[in-house]
């Protein structure tokens, strides 16, 4: 793709070592992973460190997670009632080797918050940074949005946009976009019951339990099924989700069915395009592979209520223990607790976590035309079909909007 006069200008501006910060923003489909790769292009390789807040979009521009790059690992806070407030990330182990004195580039900023920001160049001293991002897009997850034009020594705005085709369509996204409402003549369905699956279309919605039940209700499965293109989250390389896409029939016949969840506990050696070996170990809702946490890369394969299921009952095992040896010490002094635990309580309360933690980042494979808003963002499909309701903020309804280059169909219900 030739750059066009203001992609040229902003990627001069990003060349220029007089700008120290540099914000480079537009709406979806103005150009700015292209203004990337030629950036990237043009840039010594060893000058430079490329970066996204998720693995979708770190694999879309071949760079890396803030989070593997620095070395950000989770910390366990278990004084804790909810699920989702376990994991903190802890800034205190960021690796700063390398870093200094690069250009740091990073994508989709509109993700990255306050607190991670603040984090991160109170402990490095970039040559320069480079912002690409769209404010009105995915907000950061429990953090505060970065004001980028107060933030940046310099703020350039893309406005042509190349992916939306279709001149009624631009119109319904530009009107969302600066009203945050939908124009009358958009394309409605009542329920997912009218509409057929189409083999070109890319279904979306913002939780992975509506995606497999829209999946259900299309195909009449919600799991990743053997001979299906698959897709992964949970944080997954591109060739591991081959791995998972090309399956084994004569190696997980005996495994799987509708109602179970198979793990691949092993990554498959591959030969010829072609799954020449795996481990596999059926999930029972009891009992699965206990390894070190985060270690060997796995692919969750089957029903999604299963494997829901399951992990909020490895989450309450671990949770109950971590209660009762408060209890029994008499502190929710998490430090002080531990120092009186014996031996024997710090690794069974440890393994409990671990059993959680190992199933709760394998990715989990799913058919390929079923995204939530944060696989899809920076991508762009032909044709979009939107659960609109289970979208719960205007960035998430905005991105799901823009992916669309051709047709858009909202499922309102």
């Amino acid at each position: 793709m030739q750059l066009s006069k203001e992609q040229e200008q902003a990627l001069n501006l990003a060349m220029n070592d007089d700008i120290k910060s540099l914000f480079i923003t537009g709406q979806g489909g103005t150009g700015k992973s292209e203004i990337i790769k030629e950036l990237c292009g043009r840039l010594n390789p060893t000058n430079y460190v490329l970066l996204a807040p998720t693995q979708s979009a770190a694999l879309k521009i071949g760079g890396k997670t803030i989070h593997s790059f620095f070395k950000i690992r989770p910390t366990i806070n278990i004084n804790v009632d909810k699920e989702e407030d376990v994991i903190s990330f802890c800034l205190d182990e960021i690796d700063l080797d390398g870093v200094d004195n690069k250009i740091v580039i990073i994508d989709e900023a509109s993700m990255l918050g306050e607190s991670m920001l603040k984090g991160i160049l109170t402990r490095i001293t970039p040559r320069r940074l480079v912002l690409f991002g769209d404010p009105i897009q995915l907000n950061p997850i429990k953090d505060n949005p970065v004001d980028w034009s107060k933030f940046c020594d310099k703020t350039i705005t893309l406005t042509k946009n190349f992916r939306v085709q279709d001149e009624r369509l631009d119109q319904i996204i530009t009107h969302f976009r600066d009203t945050g409402k939908l124009l009358s003549h958009v394309d409605k369905v009542g329920d997912i019951t009218d509409l057929k699956f189409e083999p070109n279309a890319i279904y979306m919605a913002h939780t992975n339990e509506t995606l497999s039940d829209m999946q259900k209700q299309l195909l009449g499965y919600s799991h990743g099924k053997l001979g299906d293109t698959m897709l992964t989250f949970g944080g997954c390389d591109d060739s591991i989700k081959r791995r998972a896409a090309i399956g084994n029939k004569t190696v997980l016949t005996n495994y799987f069915n509708n109602n179970d969840l198979v793990v691949i506990t092993s990554v498959p050696r591959m030969i010829d395009d072609k799954l020449w070996s795996c481990d596999v170990e059926r999930l029972d809702g009891e009992t699965i592979y206990v390894n070190e946490y985060n270690k060997v890369p796995t692919i969750i394969v089957g029903d999604y209520g299963v494997y829901k299921k399951t992990l909020q009952k490895r989450f309450k095992a671990a949770q109950n223990l971590q209660k009762k040896m408060q209890k029994k010490y008499n502190t929710d002094n998490n430090s002080l607790m531990k120092r009186k635990m014996t031996e024997s309580e710090k690794n069974d309360l440890r393994l409990s976590w671990i059993n959680y933690f190992n199933l709760k980042n394998s990715p989990y494979a799913r058919h390929q035309q079923f995204r939530t808003t944060y696989k899809a963002q920076g991508q762009s499909f032909d044709k979009v079909v939107i659960d609109w309701y289970d979208l719960p903020s205007k960035d998430h309804k905005y991105v799901a909007i823009s992916r669309s280059m051709n047709n858009l169909t909202l499922i309102i219900d």
